[in-house]
């Protein structure tokens, strides 16, 4: 209610269109229900087509963008955990190469080829972590989206058609 009221008393004050986003929660008999992360647009109405002298109302449209915030916290805890993922084997890596450098005369042979056995096997570990992640962005590229057009003025029709005689009873044109 605050940053919709906020938004509104913005929009009186410069005429320009408005949005914010807001979490709802949903509540059954006392008990948490569900949440939705809504985005809200306010745009002015102005009488004539041209005029911006004086709105005559304020349209508010509420989008549902629940899915796009989960899908972005997806995205974000799975960039984390491969990050994660991807620092172990190269810090094990750095630290065994750094140490048969730092130590290199002082180790024996068998020392230096489980010193390399193990870079070898975080480097495999490496790579099937990193081909992992070029698989899984190969599978997001390949889906296709429907491609069709749509024809917007037989929806628009449908629309006006729909919301004429409420639009009549309160004396607006469409």
């Amino acid at each position: 209610q605050k940053k919709l009221f906020v938004a509104l008393r913005e929009m009186v004050f410069t005429s320009s269109s408005t949005s914010f986003y807001s979490e709802i929660e949903f509540r059954k008999k006392g008990y948490k229900w569900g949440k939705k992360f809504i985005c809200i647009v306010l745009k002015a109405v102005y009488d004539h087509k041209g005029s911006k002298t004086r709105p005559i109302g304020i349209t508010l449209t509420i989008q549902d963008k629940t899915k796009e915030f989960e899908l972005d916290q997806t995205r974000s805890l799975f960039m984390s955990n491969i990050s994660h993922e991807l620092r172990t084997p190269l810090f094990n890596i750095s630290s065994f190469i750094e140490t048969t450098q730092e130590y290199n005369y002082t180790l024996s042979t068998k020392q230096k080829e489980k010193f390399l056995g193990v870079i070898l096997e975080e480097t495999k570990r490496l790579t099937n972590l990193v081909n992992n992640i070029l698989n899984l962005s190969r599978l997001d590229s390949s889906i296709s989206y429907l491609d069709k057009q749509i024809q917007i003025n037989i929806i628009l029709e449908k629309v006006i058609e729909s919301y004429k005689l409420i639009a009549f009873d309160k004396s607006i044109v469409i």
